[in-house]
Formats: C-alpha cells, sequence, structure tokens
C-alpha cells in the first residue's frame, strides 16, 4: 500500500479505482505548484529588491538571477545532497542569525537615522 499525504492507494487492490489514482495525482500536481509560486516569488523579490537597491530598471538583474539559480540548481545531485549543502552553508555564514537579527537591526537604525520612525501616514 502506497501513502500519499493523506490518500491510500494500492495499484494491486481492484478498489483503487481511476478515481483514486486521479485524486492522488491531482493532490501532487497541486503541491507541486505551490512550490512553484513560492519559488518565483523568491526570484521576483530578489530582482526587485536589488533594482531598487541599485536603483535600475529590474530587467538588468533578471538574467544574471536567473543564471545564479540555474548554475547553483546543478550543484545537488539528489534531493538529500540539497539537504546537506543547505545545512553547510546555513552553518558556515550563519545565515539564520543574519536574516532574524543583524538585516532587521541595520534596517531599524537606518529608519531612526533618516527620521521616518516619526512620520506616521494615515
Amino acid at each position: 500500500m502506497k501513502y500519499y499525504g493523506g490518500l491510500e492507494c494500492d495499484k494491486d487492490d481492484p478498489a483503487c479505482t481511476f478515481h483514486d489514482n486521479f485524486r492522488i495525482f491531482i493532490h501532487k500536481i497541486d503541491r507541486d505548484i505551490e512550490v512553484v509560486k513560492h519559488q518565483l516569488g523568491y526570484i521576483l523579490a530578489a530582482v526587485l529588491g536589488l533594482s531598487q537597491l541599485f536603483k535600475t530598471d529590474y530587467r538588468r538583474f533578471a538574467f544574471p538571477v536567473g543564471v545564479i539559480i540555474f548554475i547553483t540548481s546543478l550543484l545537488p545531485s539528489s534531493w538529500q545532497s540539497h539537504l546537506e549543502i543547505g545545512r553547510i552553508v546555513a552553518e558556515q555564514f550563519r545565515v539564520n542569525e543574519i536574516f532574524i537579527g543583524v538585516i532587521p537591526a541595520i534596517l531599524f537604525l537606518v529608519m531612526l537615522i533618516k527620521g521616518q520612525g516619526k512620520q506616521i501616514k494615515g
């Protein structure tokens, strides 16, 4: 018996109908679509962030970011090695501490220095 995220089906079982197989297929496709939507959102945020940082058009960064993503997608040979590479990079460069503590603190200080903390638009 195979178990697919709440859906059970055994291909030798006559009770495993076309409807069950179709439901499992749609469930898998839906999950993949959600993953792609999230990844595209992160990529778009990176490109737009770079364009705002350097005050240029976003099209200038679309190709370089795409090349970087393509090259880094070729690095892991399996999902397990992908997770291992991510763990090593996160530990090596202290990624969690940077994104959770350092960047928000810097942005808060910049906001205070520019005086935008006093302006409340409403």
